[in-house]
């Protein structure tokens, strides 16, 4: 008897092998279960808000939701493929880079595009654009 349960034992567990695991699932109340899934990457860019004038030298300020693992965030004026990404330092989990932005005269007061861009271990791209006005230094 031994020996047929061993034999039943090993044909269960061979019979799971090769097949790819299914995806965990969440049960709802009102129907069948669903295919969990995993929460989107977000920015969250603290400074310079949307529709901001600031002036002289301010912090980019800026939060990524639901980063899993090590993530590089960078960003760059007008989306200009000529000019390199500048990486943002992290510090307790918010991206920071001081700007000084006296010397942004080339539009006037503006408005001013940065793009924000992070890039995961996975190598996932997620991009966010921010638009705000320069205040001359008087």
């Amino acid at each position: 008897m031994k020996g047929f349960s061993l034999l039943l034992i090993l044909a269960v567990l061979a019979a799971g092998c090769g097949k790819p695991a299914a995806a965990p699932t969440q049960q709802s109340e009102l129907g069948p279960a669903t295919p969990a899934t995993p929460p989107k990457l977000e920015i969250l860019v603290n400074s310079p808000k949307d529709g901001s004038t600031v002036t002289g030298t301010f912090k980019f300020d800026v939060e990524l939701k639901n980063a899993a693992g090590d993530c590089v965030l960078t960003w760059q004026v007008h989306e200009d493929e000529s000019t390199a990404p500048v990486v943002m330092q992290r510090q307790d989990g918010v991206f920071e880079a001081d700007v000084d932005v006296s010397g942004w005269n080339w539009r006037g007061k503006g408005p001013y595009r940065v793009r924000f861009t992070v890039k995961n271990q996975d190598k996932e791209v997620l991009r966010h654009v921010v638009k705000f006005f320069v205040d001359p230094p008087k």
